[in-house]
């Protein structure tokens, strides 16, 4: 399993959520010899490709990858939307697919949330399973749900709280700047407003 260190900045601190120790789901995968060394040529060929988003059909040829959709991920760029298959993503400086938990952080689950059932299935068992690493990438991340449903609370008033009505600094029906009558609040430290501006609200 990997070792999660403390965290370091805003987003980090937000997915703690308060959860101590270890997180669950951050076991390695086993892979062979040979796909570790394909890993880390395709990382190699990466970076020295400028990171693109998806590796080139010749890059492809040149490491006997029959798969079209998988990508290396980079450390400075927002990750490609996440999938139901593992080894769709390589992570971006050691030659192997995410954990669960790396998934999940990227969908934004808090580390207390812990999934159930198989990793992975195939076949048949697919109508009746859904593994792990399906469940994260078929939900909602839970960070933009909650900004969805604070926007659909402003638009409708029904503001539960005061800390939701005070999360309502932007009118969306008339499309001006509602000045909010104390700092915003929220479960979470993140919040974009309609100018995509990142702004600290704990």
């Amino acid at each position: 399993a990997i070792r999660y260190r403390r965290p370091n900045n805003l987003y980090q601190r937000a997915m703690r959520d308060g959860h101590r120790g270890p997180p669950p789901d951050t076991r390695l995968a086993r892979h062979r010899p040979h796909i570790t060394d394909r890993f880390a040529a395709l990382i190699k060929d990466s970076r020295r490709l400028g990171h693109p988003i998806t590796i080139p059909a010749s890059v492809r040829t040149a490491h006997d990858l029959c798969k079209a959709t998988v990508r290396v991920l980079a450390s400075h760029r927002p990750a490609p939307t996440i999938t139901s298959l593992p080894d769709d993503l390589i992570h971006y400086s050691e030659p192997r697919i995410l954990t669960l938990r790396e998934t999940a952080r990227l969908q934004s689950f808090p580390d207390w949330f812990a999934f159930k059932g198989n990793y992975t299935t195939g076949g048949p068992q697919r109508r009746r399973q859904v593994p792990r690493f399906t469940q994260v990438a078929n939900a909602v991340p839970p960070l933009l749900a909650e900004q969805l449903g604070i926007r659909l609370l402003c638009i409708l008033g029904l503001f539960v709280s005061a800390d939701i009505r005070d999360d309502c600094g932007t009118d969306l029906l008339n499309r001006h700047t509602v000045p909010p009558q104390r700092p915003p609040k929220l479960r979470h430290p993140l919040l974009v407003d309609d100018n995509s501006t990142a702004i600290r609200t704990k």
